[in-house]
């Protein structure tokens, strides 16, 4: 593991990440049929975007969906006649979970997973 995010590190803890390997157990009804979605929208990723960046992009799409929601309905009470706060924050929860589970492909495929990309997830 040379040069990347080691300066984050605190002097001999690369020998720990060095046998570190993570792993998730997702028992989601829906986890086939999301794995293919991101497996076949990833193709349209340039080859040359960072993978931590669909990450961070998926954040961002939360942000505005959160902060209409806190403006207009604070209490989470008030959303009766605001329905369209409720479908923006939805379509960002989607597109969210979309962009996060693509990131892991386009590391694969750039062979540039890491220890940073596995803080993001």
């Amino acid at each position: 593991m040379n040069g990347g995010w080691n300066f984050l590190l605190a002097h001999g803890t690369n020998e720990w990440f060095e046998g570190y390997s993570y792993s998730a157990d997702d028992r989601g009804l829906l986890k086939s049929q999301r794995e293919r979605l991101c497996l076949c929208l990833v193709t349209f990723v340039p080859m040359h975007w960072a993978s931590h960046a669909l990450t961070i992009m998926g954040s961002f799409c939360l942000l505005p969906a959160t902060f209409l929601m806190m403006w207009y309905a604070p209490n989470g009470r008030e959303t009766e006649d605001l329905a369209w706060v409720s479908v923006l924050g939805g379509i960002g929860a989607i597109t969210w979970n979309i962009l996060d589970n693509m990131d892991g492909p386009q590391a694969r495929r750039t062979k540039t997973a890491g220890i940073f990309g596995d803080f993001l997830d």
